[in-house]
C-alpha cells in the first residue's frame, strides 16, 4: 500500500516535516515573509519538491490570491516513508536513495542555469535546503 493510499499515514502527514525538519515552522515563517516582499497580491508561484503540500497550504491560508503550482518529483519517497515501520530511519533510508546530495555551489548553478537571479541560501538543515531566486519576466 502506498503512502497516500493509506487513511492512517494521510491523517498524519502532517506530524512528518515537523519531525524531520529542524526549524520547519520557522521556515515556512520566513518563506512567507520573502513571497510577501516580492509576489504581487495576485502572484503565481511555482514550488519544486512541493511533497504533500504543507507549503502550498501555508502559502494560501497566508495570501489567498495568491496561485501556485507544486511539483514533486520524488513520489518514491512519498511511498518509502509510509512503509513498515515508519518513523526517521525510513525516512532517511528513503530519502538518501532518491535525493541527489549536490554541494551548495551546484544547487546554486543549477538554479542560475534555470533563469534565476540572487540565488541565495535561506537555509540549511542536513539534506534538506532552502533557496531563494527571482526570475525575471
Amino acid at each position: 500500500m502506498s503512502f497516500f493510499s493509506n487513511p492512517d499515514a494521510v491523517a498524519r502527514y502532517a506530524e512528518g516535516p515537523v519531525r524531520l525538519v529542524r526549524g520547519f515552522d520557522g521556515l515556512q515563517r520566513m518563506t512567507t515573509v520573502l513571497l510577501r516582499e516580492q509576489v504581487p497580491a495576485t502572484g503565481n508561484g511555482l514550488v519544486l519538491g512541493a511533497g504533500g503540500g504543507l507549503e502550498l497550504k501555508r502559502f494560501a491560508d497566508a495570501e489567498p490570491s495568491w496561485r501556485f503550482v507544486g511539483v514533486e518529483a520524488l513520489c518514491g519517497v512519498c511511498s518509502g516513508l509510509g512503509g513498515a515501520g515508519g518513523g526517521c530511519r525510513t525516512a532517511i533510508t528513503a530519502i538518501s536513495a532518491q535525493l541527489p546530495v549536490r554541494s551548495p555551489e551546484q544547487n546554486a548553478a543549477l538554479m542560475q542555469d534555470a533563469g534565476f537571479e540572487g540565488v541565495e541560501l535561506l537555509y540549511a538543515g542536513f539534506s534538506f535546503n532552502g533557496w531563494v531566486g527571482y526570475k525575471p519576466c
